[in-house]
């Protein structure tokens, strides 16, 4: 509850309006100082215990720990912490799902070290959902996890992400999975993605569409990208620039419903990015995340929470 740079403030609110919209069988664990959060939530709703006592309950953690110096291995240097508690939950069996607005470096390597890694998988990755314009959404991974990759990471990173498009998104058919490239003639790219390429039409056989350009992402053919963490991360925020130019340059001069289709690309309709390959499920939700964007984000984790890598 005090990741992120709104604290508890927003992030009371953002969960009150989560618990709104899902259903009354959802319950939350809210981590980090309980008198503060309670304070918050009074704020927000001065019935709130008599109203919400059988859906929300506390963990007492501390509010943060030494991030800029431990950021990976938070887990042992501040195992009170809210961030490292949250993932705690779900390795104790007390939760089911666990999110976090908090540095993600500290998540990543606390979900790891608590949770572990998928059998067969060497790198967890980050990924994302995206818009296209056939209606469906994609999943784009990873998005800044492991910014240099071998072939066998980027291949393992095509068996989560096929899993989880297929268990979370559920396509009509099976996943189509692309490998971002350069371009799509067989001689192009690194060694890395060239091999990769070769293990992933092995597994996968008629899944595979073979190499993608960056500006086949959005056109909906693909269900499933795959690329290293710095391409994707650069994709991403990329994407994420475009959305605020065209709104703030021309956002003015479209019609109401060009306006509403805008939003698929506004980060805060889609809030939180799942770290694939860890025994869990663990979503990571922007630092700046304001109140729709993380109440997007909680909603997204719980529906998306019947997904287990393990599974």
């Amino acid at each position: 509850m005090h990741g992120g740079d709104g604290g508890v403030a927003v992030s009371s609110r953002a969960v009150m309006a989560a618990s709104e919209k899902l259903d009354q069988n959802v319950s939350f664990i809210l981590c980090g100082n309980e008198s503060e959060i309670k304070n918050e939530l009074l704020k927000i709703d001065s019935e709130f215990e008599q109203k919400n006592s059988e859906r929300f309950s506390f963990c007492q953690s501390d509010a943060t720990g030494d991030i800029k110096s431990n950021v990976s291995r938070l887990w042992r240097t501040a195992p009170n912490s809210s961030l490292v508690k949250c993932v705690a939950l779900q390795k104790n069996n007390e939760a089911d799902a666990s999110l976090s607005a908090g540095d993600t470096g500290a998540l990543y390597a606390s979900s790891l070290f608590l949770l572990g890694r998928e059998p067969k998988i060497d790198r967890a990755a980050l990924a994302i959902t995206i818009p296209t314009i056939s209606e469906k959404q994609a999943v784009l991974l990873d998005i800044g996890a492991n910014v240099e990759c071998t072939a066998k990471h980027l291949f393992q990173f095509a068996v989560l992400g096929e899993k989880y498009c297929r268990k979370v998104l559920k396509p009509a058919e099976k996943p189509k999975i692309g490998l971002l490239n350069i371009g799509s003639e067989a001689h192009k790219g690194t060694n890395a993605v060239k091999d990769a390429a070769v293990m992933i039409k092995k597994q996968f056989d008629a899944q595979f569409a073979g190499f993608i350009e960056g500006n086949e992402i959005f056109d909906g053919n693909i269900d499933v990208i795959v690329c290293d963490g710095f391409v994707g991360n650069v994709m991403l925020k990329t994407s994420e620039s475009l959305y605020l130019f065209i709104q703030k340059k021309i956002g003015n001069l479209l019609p109401p419903d060009a306006i509403t289709k805008m939003q698929q690309f506004n980060g805060a309709n889609y809030g939180s990015s799942p770290i694939l390959g860890i025994n869990g499920n663990v979503f990571i939700a922007h630092g700046n995340s304001s109140v729709e964007a993380l109440s997007c984000a909680i909603i997204r984790a719980v529906k998306s929470s019947e997904f287990s890598a393990g599974k």
